[in-house]
């Protein structure tokens, strides 16, 4: 089927739930054009949304089903700068199904970086790295990407100290991430927060002219005037739409 979802979904915005009849099926198919992508394509994720749109607990869901599949067990490392990573909340997501759970537990393995200084420490040990994959690590997820930098830059008024420090962001600290995920067959999830831009008329996320011009595959979590969750996705020609919702059992999408 998923071959078929990617022919119908091609060059327009079509909804999975026209195709798809119950929820496991749906979340089946979504994981797979996932992994699909992520094999074939690109090797970045970015997910963004407002505080409380559910953006760490999607994230969650989706690394869960990405590095439980039977056919391939992997293990995914998972790195904090905002917010601590929530084990009820990936409880929630996977309550249905506990021995998955189990698994998933004992894969994700958890950082937790303070400073800008220690994020970037962590990049050079990550990209210095010349073997990294018999670890079985396949999925890095840098939650939230830029929090530690927006705070570094804060500090400083002057323009050209600014402009200096982004370009030393993306030198130092982006692009040998995106080297090292190629090199290793690693995959990255980066998890930006966004904020109301008044001038723009629209929410946006930090450094969003930089991060846009990433080959990502680029999901959005929004609310739209009807006050529904939607979940968009976005690569090359490929995107759809999706209600989704925030509960006790975590995510779920809406079909």
């Amino acid at each position: 089927m998923i071959n078929e979802v990617k022919k119908l979904i091609k060059n327009n915005k079509t909804k999975f739930s026209d195709f798809i009849p119950n929820k496991n099926e749906f979340c089946n198919e979504f994981i797979a054009l996932i992994y699909n992508l992520l094999s074939n394509n690109s090797r970045i994720i970015q997910v963004s949304g407002k505080p409380g749109s559910g953006k760490s607990t999607f994230v969650q869901y989706l690394v869960g089903h990405l590095i439980s599949n039977k056919k391939n067990l992997l293990s995914a490392l998972w790195i904090n700068t905002g917010s601590p990573f929530s084990d009820k909340r990936l409880g929630h997501n996977f309550n249905e199904a506990p021995e998955q759970l189990e698994y998933i537990k004992n894969n994700i393995f958890l950082t937790n970086i303070s400073s800008y200084f220690k994020q970037q420490n962590l990049i050079y040990e990550l990209s210095s790295l010349k073997d990294f994959i018999h670890l079985n690590t396949k999925l890095i997820i840098f939650d939230s990407i830029s929090y530690n930098f927006r705070f570094k830059l804060m500090k400083f008024n002057e323009i050209d100290i600014k402009i200096k420090l982004i370009n030393s962001f993306f030198t130092e600290q982006i692009y040998p991430l995106q080297m090292f995920a190629s090199l290793n067959r690693v995959n990255l999830i980066f998890i930006h927060e966004v904020s109301y831009k008044p001038k723009l008329n629209k929410n946006i996320k930090f450094l969003h002219k930089m991060f846009d011009r990433i080959d990502s595959i680029m999901i959005k979590l929004e609310i739209n005037e009807k006050r529904e969750k939607i979940l968009n996705l976005k690569y090359h020609n490929i995107e759809f739409n999706s209600k989704y919702n925030l509960s006790n059992n975590g995510f779920e999408f809406i079909i």
